[in-house]
């Protein structure tokens, strides 16, 4: 996030600045993973799925999409009581909770939890396909909310074909909504945010999405690396994860995709050079996640699952996820889904942070660096 932003964002929320320093220099100095054997201080945020339900199938979604495994964890949803009682009880180096699905939108009593989490004090950051959002727009602005990211998956041929026909008007059309209802009310929040996978669907077309964003006047854009794998690293996935958790892993084949060897490198690249030529003209602050530059990699590398590009993974020293029936799971995505820690409705997460089973998948994870089937898995950047 760039520089005006944080401020803006702190000043806003300053009670939290003590937390947010705190955290950060465990991260800097990875004292957790490097001295805590497999233990940790506790979570900087947490990722709240409260459905797994969404209104959409879009092709590449690794939960509903064409992989077809979405069905097995449309689980039992918590109650709007039950949210707002793990929220009350989040441990107190939480600063930070995402709120994702699913589409969350979907969900009637969305408002009223994202209410409660800026009434607890924390930053509220939330993802949705922007479809449902349009009659709580001025709600939406009201809130307190800090961000907003609305997916877009290219203009408007693309979009409809990846996410189903006319659904590139009303997401748009509910964007427009967004920051004009912002402007008129002179808010500073929430941070409307862009997020485009690169894929192999678009990847020739990354500009106008970017002249789409500056049109939209939309406060960022972040365009983020296709998250896939193989099904020899799937299979060699499942097996260690049987033999390391007694897990049947089911969830990595809904990243099985290969269609990436259809990106050309050069034409990736061209594209990228001009997405960053253009932002640096313009207010709008682009970022690219992960951004292969900044780490020495090729997209070629990036292609080749051959290759490590990460050393290690860090997501369970520092976070966790919420499932939508209150399971705990070290991952933030369906790479590990059936390892499940403990559920928020017998213990709470301070009490399952450093919990036995905790620690075990924090140590194994240590060990292996990186699982098979994580290889390309962005939460790692």
């Amino acid at each position: 996030m760039e520089t005006s932003k944080k401020i803006k964002l702190l000043k806003k929320n300053f009670r939290l600045l003590p937390k947010l320093f705190y955290n950060l220099s465990r991260e800097k100095t990875n004292f957790d993973y490097r001295l805590l054997n497999g233990r940790s201080l506790g979570p900087k945020h947490v990722i709240f799925e409260i459905t797994a339900r969404c209104n959409l199938r879009c092709k590449f979604c690794w939960l509903w999409g064409e992989s077809g495994i979405g069905k097995q964890y449309a689980k039992e949803e918590l109650s709007t009581d039950e949210i707002k009682n793990i929220i009350d009880n989040l441990p107190s180096t939480c600063y930070l909770i995402y709120i994702s699905g699913g589409e969350p939108f979907i969900r009637e009593d969305l408002l009223e939890i994202i209410n409660h989490i800026k009434s607890k004090g924390f930053l509220c950051d939330i993802t949705s396909n922007g479809i449902l959002i349009r009659d709580e727009i001025n709600e939406i602005i009201g809130s307190g909310l800090d961000q907003i990211n609305i997916s877009i998956d290219g203009t408007k041929k693309t979009h409809d074909a990846i996410r189903g026909k006319g659904n590139f008007e009303k997401t748009i059309g509910n964007i427009r909504k967004l920051v004009e209802q912002k402007k008129l009310r002179g808010s500073e929040t929430p941070i409307i945010k862009m997020n485009t996978t690169i894929s192999p669907t678009n990847y020739k077309d990354l500009v106008p999405i970017l002249k789409l964003a500056l049109d939209l006047q939309v406060d960022r854009i972040t365009f983020q690396q296709f998250w896939f794998t193989s099904k020899k690293l799937a299979n060699a996935h499942k097996e260690m994860m049987k033999n390391i958790f007694n897990i049947d892993c089911k969830g990595i084949f809904g990243y099985v995709n290969e269609k990436i060897n259809e990106i050309d490198e050069k034409i990736l690249e061209s594209q990228l050079k001009k997405l960053r030529e253009i932002a640096k003209k313009s207010n709008i602050y682009l970022k690219f996640w992960p951004d292969l530059s900044k780490k020495g990699t090729s997209f070629s590398d990036y292609k080749n699952l051959n290759k490590i590009i990460n050393k290690g993974c860090l997501y369970p020293w520092y976070s966790a996820t919420i499932k939508p029936n209150g399971d705990v799971v070290p991952c933030p995505d369906y790479y590990i889904p059936e390892y499940v820690i403990g559920n928020l409705k017998e213990n709470n997460l301070s009490e399952l942070w450093n919990s036995q089973r905790f620690i075990f998948f924090r140590k194994k994870l240590k060990e292996c660096g990186i699982f098979p089937g994580c290889r390309r898995c962005c939460a790692l950047v």
